[in-house]
């Protein structure tokens, strides 16, 4: 998974610049990034979503094939016995 960055000393000038203390600042550029940082964590990428499709196209094969199966064996005969009996 790609990582995105945040720039704490960036934002926390920024802060500085617009009048908070270095303190409170630097509280909130290190509290926003672990924020950003857990939320980013639970992003799917697109390998993920990739993997997941391919995961659900070969299940959906699978069960084509078994209805497949399932029809052979149940309807033809069915059929058989009502147009050759």
């Amino acid at each position: 998974m790609g990582t995105t960055t945040f720039d704490t000393l960036k934002f926390t000038k920024h802060l500085e610049s617009s009048g908070v203390s270095r303190i409170q600042a630097e509280a909130f550029s290190e509290a926003f990034k672990a924020a950003s940082e857990s939320q980013i964590e639970n992003l799917a990428t697109k390998a993920d979503l990739k993997a997941l499709e391919d995961r659900m196209m070969g299940e959906l094969r699978l069960n084509r094939w078994m209805l497949a199966l399932v029809v052979a064996v149940t309807v033809v005969p069915a059929l058989k016995s009502l147009f050759f009996h």
